[in-house]
């Protein structure tokens, strides 16, 4: 498999592996942390030994969503353009990758990106964006 910076990525048939990768940012989608995971979950929906797709974290928060430094004090085409590629991966992984996807978590972390979320009794789910008018 392609080495990244921001994820790790395993491969064991008939299951995919994708871990968020930088919990010392809190996991957050930064651009490269989207692009690199994109790139990973288009090359394990087109290979024929994978059945499923696993999506899970390092650290204590499964991802913090997308940085406020991205937003706040930009202008209007950056805030558009971050929003744009935010949305793109949500979409890619609810709408376009024909497997399903199982997100593992023991931590906090947003309340989609998986058609099946196992959960341990510490983890919490959120959408804090809509308080800033981000959804």
């Amino acid at each position: 498999m392609k080495n990244y910076k921001t994820i790790l990525v395993e491969k064991k048939p008939p299951m995919g592996k994708i871990t968020y990768n930088q919990p010392e940012q809190r996991n957050a989608m930064t651009i490269e942390m989207i692009d690199e995971a994109t790139d990973a979950f288009l090359r394990f929906d087109k290979d024929d030994e994978v059945r499923v797709i696993v999506l899970t974290h390092k650290g204590p928060v499964f991802s913090a969503g997308m940085p406020q430094s991205y937003v706040l004090g930009k202008d209007y085409d950056t805030i558009l353009d971050m929003s744009r590629r935010f949305h793109n991966y949500h979409q890619l992984i609810e709408r376009d990758i024909s497997k399903p996807v199982i997100a593992v978590t023991d931590g906090f972390g947003p309340a989609d990106e998986a058609d099946i979320i196992i959960a341990s009794d510490r983890a919490t789910y959120a959408m804090p964006a809509i308080n800033i008018g981000l959804f």
